[in-house]
C-alpha cells in the first residue's frame, strides 16, 4: 500500500498539479524512519522544475522595530521588550549600497523589508520608490520589498520603477491565525496578496513552521498558499526570541522542519521553496539535507534582528551539492485545489 500511495504522490507532484490533502496527511504522520522516500521525490520535484539552479535571496531591515502590530513571534513589535535595534527608514544610499553588497556576496534577489503595519510618509515613499529605481538599474538582482500593507496605486507606482516582487506571507492557517497576531485579521495579509496580484506583480508568500500550530494548521497553510499561487513560498522556521510571547517555545526537530520543507514542494511542485528565518538554529550541521527535502533555494546573509550564516558558506555549500545561484524563471505555476 504504501508504494502505491508512494507512486501516486510522484505522479502527482511531478504533474505540476501537487498532492491531495489526504496524501498530505499521510506524508506528516508518516514515521521519521520512513521519511526517506518522500525526501527522494520531493528531491526529484524539485529537480524537474528547477534543476539545478537555486535562489539565493537577501534582505536589509530598512526600518527597524517601529511596529505596533503584536505578532508573537517577532522582535521588532514595540509590544515587546526586545532589545532590538530600533531606527527610522535607511537613506536611498544605504539601501542602494545593501544591495550592491548583497549581490557580490552572490544573492539574487533583493528586499527591501520595513517593518510597521504600512508606510505612510510621502517622503519614505518617495526613498523607497528611488530606491527600487537604483537597485533595479544598477544591478541584476530580483527586486523585491516587504512594506506590510500597500495600496494598489503605490504597488503599481513601485512596478513602473523596476519592482518585480512583493513579499506577503500569511504566516500560518486561518483558524491559528489568532493566536500569533490580534492586531490585524488572516483575512487582511490574504486581501493583500490579492492585491499584489491585481497589480500584476509577482507575489512571495509563505509562513512560519514551529509556532505551537498543529500538523492540521500546516497542512491548511500549505493548501492555502496553493490556491494563491505564488512563484516563491519562504518557509521560516520558528527562531523564539528573548521577550517574545514565544521566546519559550522549543524549537521544531530537524526532522520535522525537513519533513515541512518536502510537505510544501509535494503541495506547490511548480514554486520556488526558499528556506528562510530559524533554519540555522533547527537544522544544524544538516544545512546540505534542506535541498534533499525539495527546497530550491535559501535566504543568505543577516536576518531582520538576528545574525544569519555567512554568503560564503552558504555559496560554498550549494557549489559542493552540484547546484549553482539562478534567478528563476518558471515554466508553470499550475493551481490547482
Amino acid at each position: 500500500m504504501d508504494e502505491q500511495r508512494l507512486e501516486h504522490i510522484r505522479e502527482d507532484s511531478l504533474s505540476g498539479k501537487g498532492i491531495a490533502r489526504e496524501d498530505a496527511w499521510w506524508l506528516m504522520k508518516l514515521p521519521v524512519a520512513r521519511l526517506d522516500p518522500i525526501f527522494e521525490t520531493a528531491s526529484e520535484v524539485r529537480d524537474l522544475f528547477r534543476g539545478s539552479q537555486v535562489s539565493l535571496c537577501a534582505i536589509v531591515n530598512a526600518k527597524s522595530r517601529l511596529c505596533g502590530e503584536d505578532c508573537k513571534f517577532c522582535a521588532q513589535s514595540l509590544h515587546y521588550s526586545t532589545g532590538a535595534e530600533q531606527y527610522p527608514l535607511l537613506t536611498v544610499e544605504m539601501l542602494t549600497e545593501a544591495a550592491r553588497a548583497a549581490e557580490a556576496g552572490g544573492a539574487t534577489c533583493f528586499s527591501l523589508v520595513t517593518s510597521g503595519e504600512s508606510i505612510r510618509s510621502a517622503e519614505e515613499w518617495a526613498t523607497i520608490e528611488e530606491s527600487v529605481r537604483r537597485i533595479s538599474s544598477e544591478t541584476a538582482l530580483r527586486t523585491c520589498v516587504s512594506l506590510g500593507a500597500v495600496s494598489e496605486e503605490n504597488l503599481l507606482r513601485l512596478k513602473k520603477a523596476g519592482l518585480v516582487r512583493v513579499h506577503h506571507n500569511l504566516e500560518t492557517s486561518e483558524r491559528y491565525f489568532p493566536q500569533v497576531c490580534t492586531t490585524h485579521r488572516h483575512e487582511d495579509r490574504v486581501r493583500m496578496v490579492e492585491r499584489i496580484r491585481q497589480a500584476g506583480l509577482e507575489h512571495c508568500t509563505g509562513g512560519i513552521v514551529g509556532l505551537g500550530e498543529s500538523l492540521e494548521d500546516r497542512i491548511d497553510l500549505a493548501f492555502q498558499i496553493r490556491a494563491m499561487g505564488p512563484l516563491s513560498i519562504p518557509i521560516n522556521v520558528l527562531n523564539p526570541i528573548p521577550g517574545t510571547p514565544l521566546e519559550k517555545q522549543p524549537v521544531l526537530d530537524t526532522d520535522e522542519a525537513l519533513r515541512s520543507i518536502a510537505l510544501f514542494r509535494l503541495v506547490c511542485p511548480w514554486a520556488d521553496i526558499i528556506v528562510a528565518g530559524g533554519r540555522e538554529q533547527c537544522l544544524g550541521e544538516r544545512q546540505d539535507e534542506l535541498f534533499a527535502a525539495g527546497a530550491s533555494g535559501v535566504l543568505i546573509g543577516n536576518y531582520l534582528t538576528t545574525a544569519g550564516r555567512p554568503a560564503a558558506k552558504d555559496l560554498k555549500m550549494i557549489h559542493r551539492l552540484g547546484f549553482v545561484p539562478g534567478r528563476y524563471e518558471p515554466t508553470s505555476n499550475k493551481v490547482e485545489c
